[in-house]
């Protein structure tokens, strides 16, 4: 389209009347090839058609023949009397002497129980079979034979048996009847007859068509087309195949197509040159408007030169443009100056019109990132409000597993092997209770506890988690330059931050790498923990956002983005620092200093491991029976009175009948029916003063702020190991018993 644009006027009219002339040379050109094809291919079918024809009154003449022969030997009066009395030198003679005249080299004379009287050459054994004419195949070619009775006086005397063979010389001898063109003759697959073609090439040909009745083959260097006729004829199938080379045919086909396609060039080439002197002549006033228009385009008025004196539509055309060029003159001038003035005036709004967009992209970017932290928000809440439903139950579970474990350890002697089994449960028990928590935190942020732990310890189980989760193509090297490296750190934190970046280290891996993890001191106020990696490592723009959350380079669905935005919150909330080192190409290295803990708190956790005792009567409820079994054998082991009771209407009515005193009461805030906070208001409308210690794994509706509200003493949460339940019953008794003291005094 863009060439046809391009064109003059006088160009696209002669091309275009050049393909209008074109289009129907070549349609009658192509219809006329057509239609000589069409006759081609029916003349062809009509020969071949000839050919099989001319088979068939070809074998129905010899047919004819061969039975009229036979019928009148049978009725020859010499004949019947010789094979009558069984003259057999006579007959011998005679079926000679008629062989001879009729030429068939084939005569047998039968007796009427089928046995041969006299004959010349023997027949195949399938002329005796049938009175009509059939062709019956010989090793070297075929024979057509038939069988008369001889009778006299109506009574059989015997058969007369002849036939004659079918070659290409008998159909020499029939007038009108031998085909002109190649064909076969065939007896259930085997060429018979044929002509202009020898015994080899006849094989090679009748391979290639019988697959098909009909259709076009290439023998040699000839192309043929072919038909075929099958019969079936006394349990045999004779087929007659008729051939016609088409080399002649494609020649004159060839030769007409020339002439054709000669006269229409040279009528196409004549229509061309009367059609370019036409279109010149009706294209000259077209062009001189033309160029008068280019030279208005360029603001040329002034030298536009028309014929305004001709009389036809093109004069009318001329004098119309000229008018249109001096108004078109007088409009550029005004124009001009209106441009020059709108043009400043768009300016202006361009500038604010870019002002205000850039304004409205900020707006969006910064929508749409607030919606984003909207979604994360949203799903750090569902997170929180499904951890806040498994973890009471998780944490009750929790509850026996720590308590009984410590119990046994404690009952164990301090060489049994079987105290460092249960310090690994007790290990396992602590790691899953501090993962509840730090689930809920992340989800309900805030301050984590932190206490003295040995950062060696904590580090060397991580490297466990990481090696039994990674695949055996990732080389793990991990190395600690002392045994004691005491941190004032919460520990499952210190677990996740190392997990989190080891994960990020072997994702970046792939399959195969080395994974370096090294913690050391630096001096006696530091300690160091270095995690290095050989993946494909960051680029310096990738390294500035790494921390910030929700940013991450791996695909949709594999990643969060939060992994090493929790590391940077986890090392910043314990005073240290965190530094990235990464080369693309050369992996990544990153490395974590965190203040060392003062020898007095590390003293502290160390001691204080004696769990102080009592002898007051101490009510827990519970609806869990295993934690009331637990803290029934804890506390008793203490030497308190315990009485426990796994429904609060069941502690409620041990309190009224009056018969019952306790000194403390120990609840389970999550229960049936009625809350731990209830049951202990309740409570203590009947026992004023009576301390009380809610103990749950985790509640919303009384937060440890309400409990001290209501005025409780102590707000646990489950699982607690033995010390702490211990210390805490202790601690509140002894605050109850100075309190009383202090009211008598």
């Amino acid at each position: 389209m863009n060439f046809f644009a391009r064109l003059h006027y006088r160009q696209k009219l002669t091309l275009i009347v050049s393909v209008a002339l074109l289009v129907p040379l070549l349609a009658a050109c192509l219809l006329f090839g057509r239609l000589y094809t069409r006759q081609m291919e029916e003349n062809i079918r009509q020969r071949l058609e000839a050919n099989l024809n001319t088979l068939s009154m070809f074998r129905e003449h010899l047919s004819g023949q061969l039975d009229q022969n036979l019928t009148g030997l049978a009725n020859d009066n010499t004949l019947q009397v010789t094979s009558q009395l069984n003259f057999i030198p006579q007959l011998t003679n005679y079926l000679r002497q008629k062989s001879t005249l009729l030429d068939l080299p084939y005569l047998q004379v039968l007796s009427a129980d089928g046995n041969l009287l006299a004959g010349t050459d023997p027949l195949p054994e399938g002329c005796y079979q049938t009175e009509r004419p059939r062709l019956q195949r010989t090793p070297t070619g075929a024979v057509l034979c038939a069988r008369k009775p001889i009778r006299r006086d109506d009574k059989l005397i015997g058969y007369i048996a002849g036939g004659c063979p079918l070659n290409i010389e008998m159909a020499t001898h029939i007038e009108n009847v031998t085909p002109l063109d190649p064909f076969l003759i065939t007896i259930d697959g085997r060429i018979v007859l044929s002509n202009r073609l020898g015994d080899s090439r006849q094989n090679n040909l009748f391979r290639a068509i019988a697959p098909t009745t009909n259709g076009t083959l290439q023998f040699g260097s000839k192309t043929y087309r072919y038909t075929s006729r099958c019969n079936e004829e006394n349990g045999q199938t004779v087929c007659g195949h008729a051939l016609l080379p088409l080399g002649s045919l494609h020649v004159a086909f060839s030769h007409t197509t020339q002439r054709i396609t000669t006269v229409a060039l040279l009528i196409y080439c004549l229509s061309l040159f009367f059609l370019h002197r036409l279109v010149r002549g009706l294209a000259a006033p077209i062009r001189q408007l033309s160029l008068a228009a280019r030279k208005v385009e360029s603001g040329n008025f002034d030298t536009v030169d028309l014929d305004l004196e001709r009389e036809d539509e093109f004069g009318l055309l001329n004098r119309s443009f000229a008018r249109m060029a001096i108004t078109q003159q007088n409009y550029a001038q005004r124009l001009e100056q209106e441009v020059a003035q709108r043009t400043a005036e768009l300016e202006k709004a361009n500038k604010a019109l870019r002002q205000d967009i850039l304004a409205r992209q900020k707006a969006e970017m910064e929508k749409s990132r607030l919606e984003e932290q909207l979604r994360q928000t949203q799903k750090m809440e569902a997170l929180g409000t499904l951890a806040g439903g498994i973890a009471h139950d998780f944490n009750n579970i929790l509850m026996p597993i720590l308590c009984l474990t410590d119990l046994a350890r404690k009952r164990l002697p301090e060489e049994d092997q079987t105290r460092e089994m249960l310090d690994e449960v007790l290990k396992a028990a602590h790691r899953a209770r501090d993962l509840i928590s730090q689930i809920l935190s992340f989800s309900r942020p805030d301050k984590q506890k932190k206490q003295p732990i040995n950062l060696a310890e904590t580090v060397t189980e991580t490297i466990k988690l990481v090696r039994a989760s990674t695949s055996a193509g990732i080389d793990i090297r991990f190395e600690i330059s002392a045994a004691d490296i005491w941190v004032d750190a919460n520990g499952t934190q210190m677990q996740q931050m190392l997990l989190n970046l080891c994960t990020n280290a072997v994702q970046a891996m792939g399959e195969k790498g080395q994974l370096e993890v090294r913690l050391e001191k630096i001096g006696e106020q530091q300690a160091r923990l270095t995690v290095r990696d050989d993946g494909p490592g960051m680029s310096e723009e990738v390294r500035e956002h790494i921390f910030e959350p929700f940013f991450t380079t791996k695909a949709t669905g594999r990643g969060t983005g939060m992994g090493l935005s929790v590391v940077h919150g986890i090392v910043t909330h314990h005073q240290g620092s965190i530094r990235v080192d990464s080369t693309p190409g050369e992996g990544a290295c990153f490395e974590i200093i965190l203040p060392l803990c003062s020898l007095r708190l590390v003293k502290e956790v160390r001691g204080n491991r004696e769990l102080p005792h009592g002898t007051e009567r101490l009510l827990v409820v519970d609806d869990e029976r295993a934690i009331l079994a637990v803290w029934q054998t804890l506390f008793e082991e203490l030497g308190y009175q315990v009485v426990t009771a796994n429904d609060p209407e069941r502690a409620m009515a041990m309190v009224a009948d009056g018969d019952e005193h306790f000194d403390l009461l120990i609840t389970d805030q999550n229960m049936p029916g009625m809350s731990g906070a209830e049951l202990a208001m309740k409570m203590r409308q009947s026992i004023p003063r009576l301390p009380v210690i809610i103990c749950t794994g985790y509640s919303e509706s009384c937060t440890p702020e309400d409990a001290l509200l209501l005025g409780f003493d102590r707000y646990l949460t489950k699982p607690c190991n033995t010390t702490d339940l211990a210390m805490a019953v202790r601690e509140v008794l002894d605050q109850a018993l100075t309190a009383d003291r202090t009211i008598s005094a």
